[in-house]
């Protein structure tokens, strides 16, 4: 639409390019945001993770290049589609159906991630001892938790702060719960 305009078009309006614009912006953010946001950085994030805690300074860059390298391919596909079909291909995969089947496969791969993520780093046990009688002390964390089912304590952590999330509670009050818990629970000896 702009190129007919600027080759002198006189249906075209500033205002309708704007409202257009406006329009799609929306829809199409939507999708960007959860294939980069939800799927593509998570992914990336957790692969080049364990590289960077064994120190090597590659898994920094190497993340950032594959993400960048990655999302320009997306952008530029999308922006020669764009220009190629026009207005057509945007009506077409409107129609079609097509985002919302992108959205829910984002979705779940975003599920998956997040679960991966939990199992490897989220971390809680307990360092409470209870006195069985002539001087033996049970620990809670390695004879009970860790035996009946190993990661239990993380596993309910994050069910928790799910909970809450659906509850209403924002971020930053789920973020502070969670420090002054873990800074108490830490002081107290009840957290290892």
């Amino acid at each position: 639409m702009e190129e007919k305009r600027a080759q002198g078009s006189q249906e075209i309006t500033r205002n309708t390019i704007t409202s257009i614009k406006s329009g799609l912006m929306g829809p199409l953010a939507g999708i960007g945001d959860t294939i980069d946001g939800g799927v593509v950085t998570p992914l990336l994030l957790t692969l080049f993770i364990g590289i960077t805690n064994t120190g090597n300074i590659m898994g920094v860059i190497g993340c950032i290049i594959v993400e960048a390298l990655f999302m320009w391919t997306i952008y530029w596909q999308s922006y020669k589609l764009g220009y190629e079909k026009g207005s057509d291909a945007i009506v077409t995969i409107m129609e079609s159906g097509l985002i919302n089947q992108l959205i829910l496969g984002a979705s779940i791969m975003g599920c998956l991630v997040l679960g991966g993520l939990v199992g490897n780093y989220v971390t809680l046990g307990l360092k409470l001892m209870v006195p069985v009688g002539g001087g033996v002390m049970f620990n809670i964390q390695e004879q009970l938790f860790d035996v009946i089912l190993p990661g239990a304590l993380p596993l309910l952590l994050t069910l928790g702060t799910y909970k809450l999330v659906k509850k209403g509670w924002s971020s930053v009050n789920i973020i502070i719960l969670v420090a002054v818990v873990g800074l108490a629970g830490r002081l107290l000896g009840i957290f290892a």
